[in-house]
């Protein structure tokens, strides 16, 4: 597979130069989605996300059968916060970004908070945050 990098400015523009595939615009507008709807959640649990970021990565590849498909890399950097207290603040927007809601069981999607590896269920209503290590 491929893979395209992108991570959204403080504007929501990709801080890369312009990029001039699909999955590249994907990959911005998936972190810069998930990038709002987890401030806005850390604003209402009164939660300190100042220099967070989100950065993905898409990676376009065969199916196997004849199609291709898409496997996307989240990865949270949050400076004020523990991993574990970053990983269940991310996954409560995970849960209601459009991206993530389209996505969800569809393709692959990694999510990770400084390295450490999110599990992430594959329904819509998640309850408790698991770390890979």
């Amino acid at each position: 597979m491929r893979p395209v990098r992108a991570a959204p400015a403080p504007t929501g523009r990709s801080e890369l130069p312009e990029l001039e595939t699909d999955s590249a615009d994907f990959a911005v507008g998936y972190a810069a989605c998930l990038e709002s709807a987890l401030l806005g959640v850390a604003r209402g649990r009164g939660v300190d996300a100042s220099d967070l970021r989100i950065a993905s990565t898409v990676r376009l590849g065969p199916t196997g059968h004849g199609g291709f498909t898409l496997a996307v890399s989240l990865k949270l950097h949050a400076p004020h916060m523990s991993t574990k207290e970053a990983a269940e603040l991310m996954l409560r927007p995970h849960e209601r970004c459009p991206y993530s809601n389209a996505t969800r069981g569809n393709i692959e999607v990694n999510l990770q908070v400084d390295g450490v590896g999110v599990d992430a269920p594959q329904t819509r209503h998640i309850r408790q945050v698991e770390l890979r290590q």
